[in-house]
């Protein structure tokens, strides 16, 4: 059994993923992880991703960098791309994931891929928005210390609106929900989501981090994913375009 809870205007839980994703269409829904590395996205939404499968769909993960700066020693450097993809395969396939993008932009270079020339990021996430027919999207919290979190959050965030705007090429898609999960740090504002899962999902999120056996200097976070049990914790963002009329009556009338 999964619970899911929303306190996004008021406190309410229950069994059904509209808890989380309102308006939930099954096999029409294309649900991506954007993940800055390999193993975030498993670290900070390995539940999720099992829950969208078992609500009829298929997740679809973008893994944002090449992992190159992820070696514990010198003699894992010249191998460490091989390795994580090996790794990355492995703990897909725990979970159930099969669409896996790899954009390989250099690791902790994001800042310098932080654009929409036709070699930056934000182009090539919106085009494989447009590409799958995105309808939701994950991303890590902009509060999350390393900066290719943040860079990625960035990225994403525009590459969802433009994507949805059609620009470029006229295609839009329909991404109805955008949502933040946590790696390293605790959210920039309060989150309004969550999920709870039984011990046998957890278990298997657990398999699928250990998979990424060469990252041996994340054996904080996952003994803190370990300890936490199985729940995950997210914040929604609104996409809803700036009204100066809303505003104004919301906060001067």
């Amino acid at each position: 059994m999964i619970k899911f809870f929303n306190n996004n205007t008021e406190p309410t839980q229950g069994e059904n993923i509209e808890q989380i994703f309102p308006k939930w269409e099954k096999e029409k829904e294309k649900v991506v992880f954007v993940g800055p590395h390999d193993d975030d996205i498993c670290l900070g939404a390995g539940l999720l991703v099992q829950a969208v499968q078992e609500f009829g769909a298929d997740p679809y993960f973008f893994i944002v960098t090449d992992g190159r700066e992820g070696y514990c020693s010198p003699e894992q450097e010249p191998d460490i791309y091989d390795i994580r993809v090996s790794e990355t395969e492995k703990s897909s396939s725990i979970i159930g994931v099969k669409n896996i993008f790899r954009f390989d932009f250099p690791d902790g270079d994001l800042a310098i891929y932080n654009k929409t020339s036709n070699q930056g990021m934000i182009r090539k996430l919106t085009y494989a928005f447009k590409n799958i027919g995105a309808t939701r999207v994950i991303l890590p919290t902009q509060g999350d210390m390393h900066p290719d979190h943040k860079y990625a959050n960035e990225s994403a965030l525009i590459s969802v609106f433009h994507a949805n705007g059609g620009v470029w090429d006229g295609i839009k898609t329909q991404i109805s929900s955008v949502i933040e999960y946590a790696v390293y740090c605790p959210f920039e504002s309060e989150p309004d989501l969550a999920l709870w899962t039984g011990q046998k999902v957890f278990e298997k999120k657990l398999e699928a981090i250990a998979a990424y056996e060469s990252q041996e200097q994340i054996s904080t976070i996952v003994e803190n994913v370990r300890s936490s049990g199985p729940v995950e914790v997210f914040r929604s963002i609104s996409m809803q375009g700036y009204s100066p009329r809303k505003t104004f009556e919301k906060y001067f009338t």
